[in-house]
């Protein structure tokens, strides 16, 4: 009986092993990046780091895309089967949840992706945009205190 049980813990114990393996190449394989290379690379937020978070958060769009769509695929099938109407509604609705919430994923991790990969740039680049958008306001104030001025020498 302990022989059985060694044996089982021991297959138990490789499996999960290989399990844990095959799931961090699959992650390193797909660009995902693991919670403390993210936290490292925002701490150090060097333009490199941000280009390794943009394809980070991109591949993370493109998995919850693809879960998008095989959710969709799976709401799609509970309904076509004729024999279980009102369990496949059910499973159906809680799909095109999953769907739902995988879509809204992907579109807030492609945010994420677009920010880190204007941060990825040039620095000189993010000034010489926040100097451009300085001078638009401006010129902006600039006229709407003519525009003010123009209206009380009016007035007076």
């Amino acid at each position: 009986m302990t022989v059985i049980r060694s044996c089982s813990i021991a297959v138990g114990v490789f499996a999960v092993a290989a399990f844990a393996t095959q799931a961090a190449a699959q992650a390193t394989q797909s660009g995902i990046l693991t919670n403390l290379e993210v936290r490292q690379l925002i701490t150090r937020g060097e333009p490199a780091d941000h280009a390794r978070l943009r394809g980070h958060f991109t591949a993370l769009a493109n998995q919850y895309e693809a879960d998008a769509k095989q959710h969709n695929a799976m709401a799609r099938a509970f309904l076509l089967n004729p024999g279980r109407r009102v369990a496949a509604n059910r499973s159906s609705d809680h799909c095109k949840r999953l769907e739902d919430l995988a879509t809204q994923s992907a579109a807030t991790v492609r945010e994420l992706a677009v920010h880190h990969g204007r941060r990825s740039g040039d620095p000189a680049a993010h000034c010489d945009r926040l100097v451009r958008i300085s001078r638009e306001a401006a010129k902006e104030a600039g006229a709407v205190a003519a525009e003010h001025k123009q209206a009380a020498d009016a007035t007076k």
